[in-house]
């Protein structure tokens, strides 16, 4: 949602989702597209203010989804250009939180990625990765607190790395299926 993007001191832009889960699987995590189940959250242990690669122009702001095990600084924007996963929303309403505004239309995303620019200014804010906006890009600002909202330390951990065990072990039975001949004994 375009109105859950902040500014915040520490961070640069935060996705602020306020609902119990949102700290998790927006910052500890990765979200993907697969073509047979949707959308999909990868669990992750490392923080990010947001998993997403930026463009932007003084009219337009788009985010999309990074995928999992990549590194900002290994992407680049070729890997995007043709991705239906971008969300842009005009700057101005970026700006003002966005109330109200819509994103812009699927058919208008590939002249939205010509008009406007792959973001690759970062910095780090205590050995995390954070991506600098153009400073035309203003928001609201707001200071987060991050934690594990109702949920302790040790259960989100735990949970964290059975969610990833049941995740690649889903995945390597589908592999093994998708590459094993049906007519095999």
């Amino acid at each position: 949602m375009p109105c859950q993007w902040v500014k915040t001191k520490q961070f640069g832009w935060y996705y602020d989702d306020k609902t119990p889960w949102g700290q998790i699987v927006h910052h500890y995590g990765r979200w993907f597209w697969d073509q047979q189940i949707g959308w999909a959250w990868d669990p992750g242990s490392q923080f990010s203010p947001g998993w997403v690669v930026w463009r932007s122009s003084p009219e337009w702001t788009g985010w999309a989804p990074m995928p999992p095990d990549q590194a900002f600084q290994n992407m680049s924007a070729d890997q995007f250009n043709s991705s239906n996963q971008w969300i842009f929303v005009e700057t101005a309403k970026f700006n003002a939180g966005c109330d109200a505004t819509q994103p812009a239309p699927v058919e208008r995303i590939p002249v939205l990625l010509r008009q406007t620019k792959w973001i690759t200014a970062v910095e780090y804010v205590d050995g995390i990765v954070v991506i600098v906006l153009p400073p035309y890009l203003i928001g609201p600002f707001v200071n987060v607190q991050i934690g594990f909202g109702p949920w302790p330390a040790w259960f989100m951990v735990q949970m964290m790395m059975n969610s990833n065990f049941v995740w690649q072990k889903t995945l390597n039975a589908n592999v093994a299926n998708v590459c094993t001949p049906s007519n095999a004994k």
